[in-house]
């Protein structure tokens, strides 16, 4: 069963080590929030506000981030095979 979550805020939440596994996070306020060593395979996050996040070591293969602001987001370590980015905000990420 996958977690909806669409338009959820959870702004600054601890979610360290969390499987959301194709998850929906269409809208939802991720901003300062911790996905250290999180996965999110597969997961929906187009439009979401994730600015700020943390996603250290996160597993996001296949995670799409269409349309989402990531600006500042730090994304060191993180498995992004086959996510897509498409006009999301990718300003001043930290990848390395």
């Amino acid at each position: 069963m996958r977690a909806n979550l669409r338009g959820a805020n959870l702004e600054s939440t601890d979610l360290t080590n969390a499987d959301f596994y194709q998850a929906d996070f269409t809208g939802a306020n991720l901003c300062d929030a911790d996905f250290n060593k999180a996965s999110l395979a597969g997961a929906n996050l187009s439009g979401a506000v994730v600015k700020r996040a943390t996603f250290l070591k996160a597993n996001l293969s296949g995670a799409n981030f269409r349309n989402a602001n990531l600006s500042r987001a730090i994304l060191k370590k993180a498995n992004i095979d086959g996510a897509n980015f498409t006009d999301a905000n990718l300003s001043r990420c930290a990848w390395t």
